[in-house]
This record gives structure tokens, C-alpha cells and sequence, in this order.
């Protein structure tokens, strides 16, 4: 995500609409169609540097309640998944 909110738009509908936006792309089913742990590994490292962009940019409105993804946990998920 590197659209900025536009003025006059609330945050989390603003917010609301990028995830749909992504659902609708398919993005977060990226992870669950991985064929390596390395592909988990690269996707979740992406997302996590737009989180970590996204809490260190100063944002109007309410702090975002964003945590970068647990890289261990997810693949161990993802392995057990297979």
C-alpha cells in the first residue's frame, strides 16, 4: 500500500477499502500458494516493511494498531499447512 489517505476521506474507511481492494486482487492469499519457505519468507518480509513504513510515517487520526508479522510463526503455520 502506497496510496496515501486523501483528505477528507475517515482512516478506517480509507483503510477498509484498501483491504477490500486487496482481497479482491487476491494479495493475501499469496502466502497460502507459496511452493517454498523462502517464497513465505519473501512475501511476509514485503509486508512487513509496508507495516513498519506505515507506523514510522506520520498518519492523521488514530495511531495505527499494525504489528510486523511474526516471519517464524507464519512459516511454522505454513509448513504445518503442506
Amino acid at each position: 500500500m502506497t496510496e496515501r489517505k486523501p483528505a477528507g476521506v475517515g482512516l478506517e474507511t480509507w483503510i477498509e477499502r484498501q483491504i477490500r481492494e486487496a482481497q479482491e486482487r487476491g494479495e493475501f492469499e499469496a502466502c497460502g500458494r507459496a511452493s517454498s519457505e523462502a517464497e513465505v519468507r519473501r512475501i511476509l518480509g514485503e509486508v512487513n516493511a509496508r507495516i513498519e513504513d506505515a507506523i514510522r510515517r506520520p498518519m492523521s487520526g488514530p495511531p495505527l494498531n499494525l504489528m510486523p508479522f511474526d516471519v517464524e510463526h507464519v512459516v511454522a503455520v505454513w509448513r504445518a499447512s503442506r
